[in-house]
């Protein structure tokens, strides 16, 4: 079953939600298809027949995306270190603790937007 399929069988705030929770998980950081599921609602909502308007489905992007980035921020900024030092052991060739000093060195000293990698 394909999405778009999935997604035409759905009434058009369950679309809304499936939307706004796929951008939102996506930009949580879980690979799940959220672009795709945006496509295919935007699609479904050009057909006649619809439920679902453009606008809802801009919308529920929108507030999935601001809603996932602003989890996302809040867990980082709570339970960031926390979690390199469970990565660190959990996968040492790529959170060893030299790997983050070295991240978080590069970070103070250029900033985020400065790195040239």
């Amino acid at each position: 079953m394909s999405i778009s399929t999935f997604l035409a069988g759905l009434s058009g705030p369950v679309v809304y939600g499936t939307v706004a929770g796929l951008v939102g998980l996506e930009s949580l950081g879980v690979p799940v298809p959220g672009e795709t599921g945006l496509i295919a609602a935007a699609l479904l909502a050009t057909h006649p027949a619809a439920q679902v308007s453009l606008v809802g489905v801009f919308v529920a992007a929108w507030v999935g995306a601001v809603v996932g980035d602003s989890v996302g921020y809040a867990i980082g900024r709570r339970l960031g270190p926390e979690l390199f030092v469970r990565l660190g052991r959990r996968f040492p060739r790529h959170f060893s603790p030299a790997h983050v000093a070295c991240a978080t060195h590069l970070f103070q000293r250029y900033g985020a937007n400065r790195l040239r990698w």
